[in-house]
């Protein structure tokens, strides 16, 4: 195995600096390539942009599948790291592997057979069911080259290297941005495909990136171990990633619950009011990415250190992520007084659309500097292999209090009321959670003293 990164030693905020800023460029580009579809489906006319509207919510729930496996190999792989276990990352990595292509085959033969139904079920009229079915039977027959990578990416990242995985992010990102409008309306030899061509350019840019991010982790990382597995070895590895990956899966999928409570509460004041909520979440979206990209950094950083038991380190690491979360916060609430009117105006020349989008923004962004310690708070939950903590925290965070306060501002102010709502929900969470990990972390301290045995394996 090619020597990782020793994140246990050396300055913790060089560490985290250096893992994040490669990071930050393969997230933007993921943003993009989610993008990428519906810009060019959009020039099909409106059937096609509706039926491929359709298809995020069970695009984000696969998604919720793959980064919880992602997330529970990422964590038990740092940690083994940590501990100086190479054996148990060689096996980790392969078995979580096998694993995740037993679920995608799952995934994709499910799918596959309840294509018409699942999107009735989801409000789907008839008419759209064939342009559904164009872009979806490709789509889950290949699902293994959305999953699989992700899960990889993951993988690669507990090793302290975040270069490659955001290359391949980027390179993904590119690709499908020059397959989308071939395939979609085709040229020259290629005939026009529509939907199956915007699908076929998902699948082919996936596989192409995929492939150089699984030959990194086969050749250049040498993480496999293709000997023949003990049985109690893959169910050990099995049972360690899924103690994580189906908290974090489930903990996953409350977030587009929460975003469909949200647009529920906010068509009571029609079109402009959602309108704005939708330009306002792709504003919130771009100045989160720096905390995003930095949230999956904090998860190699994290378990090396947990599993070599530095917890004085550990502590560092805290600090540092929620020093740097308040001072973004605040910096990114400062530049929405500044800036918010005039990026409203760029999505819409409305005046209530853009007097509600700068509502929305610098509420949201009031909130940011506890609303990233609150993600951040989960993301270090798991990785020090205490999942159940971290998803009752979420559980807690979005939609629990998110919606009560929404609604409560609702109630009392109305629209803007509701946004204000939306804006003070991670003030509270924010708190929660830097009192909550601080509690964990003391926990594990004493228990690391000797002044009780432990009671949860780390």
């Amino acid at each position: 195995m090619k020597k990782h990164i020793d994140l246990t030693q050396g300055s913790v905020a060089g560490h985290l600096a250096k893992l994040t800023l490669p990071m930050i460029a393969g997230i933007f580009s993921i943003m993009a390539y989610n993008l990428t579809d519906t810009y060019f489906v959009s020039r099909l006319g409106t059937d096609p942009l509706a039926a491929i509207g359709l298809t995020f919510p069970v695009v984000m729930v696969v998604g919720a599948l793959a980064m919880g496996m992602g997330m529970g190999a990422g964590s038990c792989i740092s940690r083994a790291l940590g501990a100086g276990d190479l054996h148990r990352v060689r096996r980790l990595t392969t078995d979580g592997l096998v694993l995740a292509i037993v679920l995608v085959a799952i995934v994709g033969a499910a799918g596959v057979a309840t294509i018409d139904p699942m999107f009735r079920a989801l409000g789907a009229e008839e008419r759209l069911l064939p342009l559904i079915r164009q872009y979806m039977v490709l789509w889950f027959s290949c699902v293994a080259v959305t999953v699989i990578p992700m899960v990889g990416n993951h993988m690669i990242r507990a090793t302290g290297d975040t270069v490659m995985p955001s290359i391949v992010m980027i390179l993904g990102a590119v690709l499908n941005v020059g397959l989308d409008p071939l395939f979609i309306f085709g040229w020259g030899p290629v005939p026009a495909m529509g939907m199956f061509g915007a699908s076929l350019a998902t699948v082919l840019s996936r596989l192409i990136s995929g492939s150089v991010l699984i030959w990194t982790l086969v050749r250049h990382h040498r993480m496999l171990d293709l000997s023949r597995p003990r049985w109690q070895e893959l169910v050990a590895s099995w049972r360690d990633m899924l103690y994580v990956a189906i908290p974090t899966a489930g903990t996953e999928m409350l977030m587009p619950l929460s975003r469909a409570l949200l647009v529920r509460l906010v068509t009571i004041y029609g079109v402009p009011a959602v309108a704005a909520v939708g330009a306002g979440a792709r504003i919130e979206q771009f100045v989160y990415i720096v905390c995003i990209a930095m949230g999956t950094c904090l998860i190699p950083l994290m378990g090396q250190n947990w599993g070599a038991g530095r917890l004085d380190r550990v502590r560092q690491v805290r600090t540092c992520s929620v020093v740097f979360d308040i001072s973004y916060g605040v910096a990114s609430f400062l530049l929405a007084l500044v800036a918010a009117t005039p990026v409203a105006r760029q999505f819409s020349d409305d005046p209530v659309v853009v007097e509600h989008t700068v509502w929305y923004v610098r509420a949201i962004l009031m909130g940011s500097a506890l609303h990233h310690a609150g993600v951040h708070t989960a993301f270090l939950l798991n990785a020090i292999n205490r999942p159940g903590v971290a998803a009752l925290f979420n559980a807690i965070r979005t939609p629990t209090v998110q919606i009560l306060c929404a609604w409560a501002g609702m109630r009392l102010g109305g629209l803007h009321g509701l946004f204000l709502g939306l804006g003070i929900a991670p003030l509270i969470t924010g708190a929660l959670g830097i009192v909550w990990f601080e509690l964990v972390l003391r926990r594990a301290e004493r228990r690391q003293a000797g002044m009780f045995p432990p009671t949860v394996s780390a």
